[in-house]
């Protein structure tokens, strides 16, 4: 027996005697392939055009229905020519739901080339993953409908990792990852961790959600969104200085110098007023306070 209809389900069985599927093909080999063949034959010296396809069809328009996605294996250049032209690509179509028409409504989503180039949104890629989107027609932005998203799923999670790693060589840990962390207040940031042969690596620099900048882990650039100023500093707790710039509107807008030790917080030493007054010694956050050009006070 080489194929078998049931009678009572219409099912279709080759190489098995109870098919439980529409179509059920079964071929026991051993160490092999059991392959489903499907060949366009055209043998036209020249023609690059031919493809061999997959079909999937949802409704009824009273002749096979609607396509809703098709699997199409397509030729990359005249296979009858030569051996090095024998070069083929697959491409993922879905419908958009644009048009009646199955070949108008079906859209190129993905597509592989003969190279292994992986293009999503591009028929072209020139890169292994090369990801393109249409931002005409008033196309929503990057922000609301992003070309690349990598998402941390388990919510429970509270320090979760989820990036992209880069290496120079097959090792996992070798190189450096970019992506977001989770933070135990559920906010996250973005960082950059060099890792070596370390699977959890080292953070080098940190751009948490209040927008604070971190680089390495003695050394910090932060932004303080309430008070309009940046900060460098030489440590995360009780740095041993720090230089403060304030800009904007700031009644005290200038540059802030500041020493301390790893056990006192740093004090406020020298202040350049925003019209270039200096003042030295004791804190003095109002320039019209001081009254000449460089000014060195003392504390009691």
């Amino acid at each position: 027996e080489a194929m078998r209809i049931q009678q009572n389900t219409g099912n279709v069985g080759i190489g098995t005697t109870a098919p439980n599927n529409l179509l059920n093909l079964q071929k026991n080999v051993a160490d092999g392939d059991g392959a489903i063949y499907i060949q366009n034959n055209n043998s036209v010296v020249g023609s690059t055009n031919e493809t061999a396809s997959v079909k999937f069809a949802h409704g009824n328009d009273n002749v096979i229905g609607y396509e809703a996605a098709k699997i199409v294996g397509g030729k990359e250049g005249d296979f009858e020519s030569s051996i090095p032209n024998i070069k083929g690509n697959l491409q993922f179509y879905t419908a958009g739901g644009t048009s009646l028409t199955p070949s108008v409504n079906n859209v190129e989503r993905m597509r592989i080339t003969s190279s292994g180039n992986v293009g999503i949104g591009v028929t072209g890629p020139v890169a292994k993953l090369d990801v393109a989107q249409n931002m005409s027609n008033g196309a929503a932005s990057a922000f609301t409908s992003p070309h690349l998203r990598l998402s941390a799923l388990n919510t429970t999670d509270s320090t979760g990792f989820v990036g992209m790693t880069f290496a120079t060589s097959s090792a996992n840990n070798y190189g450096f990852s970019w992506g977001a962390l989770r933070t135990t207040s559920a906010l996250g940031g973005m960082h950059l961790r060099y890792h070596g042969n370390s699977a959890s690596g080292t953070d080098i620099f940190n751009i948490d959600y209040t927008g604070n900048v971190t680089i390495a882990t003695t050394r910090y650039i932060r932004s303080d969104s309430s008070g309009g100023y940046l900060t460098i500093q030489g440590g995360a707790t009780f740095p041993g200085g720090r230089i403060e710039m304030y800009g904007g509107s700031n009644a005290s807008a200038g540059i802030v110098f500041l020493t301390g030790t790893t056990t006192t917080s740093p004090a406020e030493r020298m202040r350049i007023f925003s019209n270039g007054n200096v003042n030295i010694g004791v804190a003095e956050t109002s320039s019209s306070a001081v009254t000449g050009p460089f000014v060195v006070t003392h504390g009691s």
